[in-house]
């Protein structure tokens, strides 16, 4: 009896652990996001190529994506290669997409401000590189040589380790969900006979793989990622302090959970003796439970002994409950939850996708996942078939048990088929902005390529199809199977091919992204005057001069570069010239920098004419206010999305988008309904 001196069952406490990592998956992944794709500069304050008849008091940055805290680098060199100490680099809170940088006073020459950004979404890096001139006070350009921008250091391309990376987690997560549909939906319901028994052990050895490649796909990625920031000493903060190491934790509990669930069902040779089972569940469900903890650890790095103690318990109290198999009647429920935790870890790759860069990101990373969920059914059934049918092979009992499950995988696959054939097509107008970049962009190129795999792939399936529903049924003759365990091992090949083709797309800068750097902003440009009040200079900066959030920075020196004196307080006042909205000021703070003072807020939220009056206190000197007139332009478009659910194609229009889908899914019932049904 089940409830017999009321202990539960090994089952009930994995799926409390399954439960556990959902949880913390949802509330993870329901934290809204910030969307991007690779990190390309937009704008910046200067612009490049830009001739200042004043020195730039801050540097201003906007990029397509929104970016980490901390990972990002600005560095400022000057024509004969000399680096210039600058401030820290600042995060817009209001705009996770816009960096800023103080910069100290600068001579007239040339100079090359280089960048460096981590994306908040795709986890991906970007470096660039743009240069600026100061004039001389006599408005003449400086001599000096310009220093070449540099090149993206990532390249166009992958390297091989992120596409071996990518691949391998796009592999497992395939194989554990293409596996779950493969057991639940086409496996016939005789777990007796021949072919079925054949088909479980394998697709129990394809978990094992395929969470190996996940663990191994996180490993590697993080890895590979932190050495480009600087080193194996950025992992702890990459992996605890960005949302790129979140979701690949999650992808790793999300793996090791699913085994540890699998477990629970008699494993095949070698891993069938039960002691073998009791060690390996103490060490998947200690791994498991320790990222688990890291993902509730908060960016002020608890405790690693506590987090270490609460998992030895949970670990142990695992192991022991799980010495014993709860009897019959577990299998078709475990299967069904590593269907669901492989959902979810599919799930990641799209919120870490450049669907998320674009306007109506919502909507392009729904129909990306379902991109996804088709593929592993696809894919990851079509390996576990091509295995299958080279293991059945060589018994002759099976043969005739072949041709049912073949052609309920048939119907699936087609299904499956349908459905990337029309996330697809949505996927690719939503990210290729022009025909032209089909052809005329690295990202164009290699869809191409994919495209032309899919192609081929599809080519191979239809020569198996014909092969199936021949009435001859040459699947119940040896002949027969081995011309069809070629021609799925064929199509299983390209496949894994098609699979490297998305490893490399989805880290190659997507046209959209490169389209959001081209457009043309409103000239936000920094305000720059100095007044001169007796012997005093006075150098105001608004930057970049937009409603809204602004840097305010004040520069007090003498034309000999002597000292100014004692400065006991600056304060700024706001005067709006265009309707009386009462006078606001801010006291600015000295910064690290003699004689430059600074304060950031949203003082300014109207466009129009604006007077800001700078109120300079010196002990024993008299107190000196002057004042400066400001032009505000009205708000310009914003590089990044602000809503998610708008329409993602600007180049059809929504009702278009719309029907379109109904038809799609109108089309799922009808091809269900007609042709799939369970033996």
């Amino acid at each position: 009896m089940r409830w017999v001196n009321q202990r539960r069952s090994p089952l009930t406490w994995l799926r409390v652990l399954a439960g556990l990592a959902l949880l913390v998956v949802g509330g993870r992944l329901a934290v809204p996001a910030l969307v991007s794709a690779h990190a390309v500069l937009v704008r910046s304050i200067p612009e490049a190529d830009a001739e200042l008849p004043q020195p730039p008091l801050t540097i201003d940055l906007w990029f397509s994506e929104a970016l980490e805290a901390g990972f990002n680098h600005v560095r400022l060199i000057t024509s004969t290669g000399q680096a210039i100490a600058l401030g820290p680099v600042t995060l817009d809170p209001a705009d996770p997409a816009h960096l800023t940088v103080t910069v100290p006073p600068l001579e007239p020459g040339i100079y090359t401000a280089a960048w460096q950004n981590l994306s908040r979404v795709d986890g991906h890096e970007w470096v660039g590189s743009f240069p600026f001139t100061v004039l001389n006070p006599d408005g003449s350009r400086p001599t000096g040589a310009r220093l070449a921008p540099e090149t993206p250091r990532r390249g166009d391309w992958p390297s091989p380790g992120e596409t071996l990376a990518r691949w391998l987690g796009l592999l497992g997560g395939m194989l554990l969900g293409g596996g779950a549909i493969f057991w639940l939906v086409v496996v016939p319901a005789a777990p007796h006979d021949e072919l079925p028994k054949l088909a479980r052990h394998l697709v129990l050895r394809a978990v094992w793989l395929a969470t190996l490649a996940v663990v191994v796909s996180v490993g590697l990625q993080l890895l590979l990622q932190a050495d480009r920031l600087g080193g194996p000493e950025q992992l702890p903060d990459l992996v605890l302090a960005t949302r790129t190491g979140a979701l690949a934790l999650i992808r790793a509990t999300l793996a090791l959970v699913g085994l540890l669930m699998m477990l629970s069902l008699p494993q095949p040779r070698p891993l069938h003796d039960p002691e073998w089972c009791f060690f390996i569940q103490l060490l998947i469900g200690s791994v498991a439970l320790i990222l688990l903890s890291l993902l509730t650890i908060t960016q002020s790095g608890r405790a690693w002994l506590l987090a270490t103690a609460v998992v030895s318990g949970l670990s142990l109290i695992l192991a022991v409950l799980a010495r014993r198999q709860e009897a019959g009647g577990i299998e078709r429920r475990v299967w069904l939850t590593l269907l669901l935790l492989a959902m979810v870890l599919l799930l990641t790759f799209s919120l870490g996708s450049h669907a998320g860069a674009v306007p109506g990101s919502a909507w392009a990373m729904l129909v990306d996942y379902l991109h996804l969920l088709a593929a592993a059914t696809w894919v990851g059934g079509l390996i576990l078939l091509a295995g299958l049918v080279w293991r059945a092979n060589g018994l002759a009992s099976a043969h005739g048990q072949l041709l049912p499950l073949v052609r309920r995988f048939s119907y699936l696959a087609g299904l499956a088929v349908l459905g990337l054939a029309v996330t697809g097509l949505f996927s690719s107008l939503v990210q290729l902005p022009a025909p032209a970049d089909l052809v005329g962009t690295p990202y164009g190129r290699v869809l191409l390529l994919k495209l032309l795999l899919v192609g081929l792939a599809l080519l191979v399936a239809w020569l198996n199809n014909r092969l199936v529903h021949r009435r001859s049924q040459p699947l119940n003759q040896p002949d027969g199977v081995r011309r069809f365990q070629r021609l799925v091992a064929a199509e299983a090949g390209l496949s894994l091919a098609i699979l490297v083709s998305v490893a490399i797309l989805v880290q190659t800068t997507a046209p959209r992204g490169l389209s959001l750097a081209a457009q043309e902003f409103p000239a936000n440009l920094p305000f720059n005057q100095v007044n001169q009040v007796d012997d005093l200079n006075i150098h105001l900066q608004v930057s970049p001069g937009q409603v809204g959030r602004n840097t305010f920075i004040v520069h007090l020196y003498h034309d000999d570069n002597s000292a100014i004196g004692q400065v006991q307080l600056v304060r700024l006042f706001f005067d709006y010239q265009d309707a009386d909205l009462g006078r606001a000021s801010a006291e600015l703070q000295a910064s690290s920098q003699d004689n430059i003072f600074n304060t950031v807020g949203a003082y300014i939220n109207q466009s129009g004419r604006w007077t800001l009056s700078v109120y300079v206190r010196r002990r024993g000197r008299d107190d000196i206010l002057t004042d400066y007139s400001l032009d505000v332009p009205s708000p310009g478009r914003s590089a990044t999305s602000t809503n998610p659910w708008q329409n993602p194609i600007p180049t059809l229009p929504t009702q278009v988008v719309i029907v379109g889908g109904l038809v799609a899914l109108g089309a799922v019932p009808l091809v269900w309904g007609r042709r799939f049904k369970r033996p």
